[in-house]
């Protein structure tokens, strides 16, 4: 696991593997291996300033999980209508953001809140995307099903 810190402000946390173009854009940074690490694959990036990196890749293969099935689209979709985007900006910057607060996320999707060696909490965007995933190919299939039933009462279908 990484933990990505810049400024304090930004914690990101999760299994995140950054394959090419971890660059120290400003500033200090120290890589150690993470605590609790079980190979040298788990490191801890720390320090202060601008930090970028090319590819994140989060661990998702099938081999690796147990107990795989799907989401009710009902519970995608009413944890969906709960969450709010928000305008912001991190303390001690000017930088506009646009995101998700995590203590709201936490108090619908709690799996997808994670909290920092720093004690901040994190969100672990790819849950977010799995339940828009759902509810996008849901909401494809209404109109595809709407657009069948407008076909038919068109004038000079069969129907009309």
């Amino acid at each position: 696991f990484f933990t990505i810190s810049a400024n304090g402000a930004t914690d990101l946390s999760g299994a995140l593997v950054i394959k090419k173009n971890l660059n120290v854009a400003s500033g200090k940074f120290k890589v150690t291996q993470a605590a609790n690490a079980k190979s040298a694959d788990n490191v801890v990036v720390s320090g202060t300033g601008a930090l970028t990196y090319g590819t994140k890749t989060e661990t998702s293969d099938a081999r690796l999980k147990s107990q795989i099935r799907g989401i009710p689209l009902e519970q995608s979709l009413a944890s969906l209508r709960q969450l709010h985007p928000k305008r912001f900006n991190f303390k001690g910057s000017s930088q506009p953001r646009v995101g998700f607060i995590a203590q709201e996320v936490q108090a619908v999707l709690p799996t997808a809140v994670r909290r920092t060696q720093a004690g901040h909490l994190g969100i672990d965007s790819s849950q977010l995307v799995t339940q828009l995933w759902q509810t996008t190919q849901h909401f494809h299939q209404v109109l595809t099903d709407l657009r069948h039933e407008i076909e038919h009462f068109k004038p000079g279908s069969r129907a009309a």
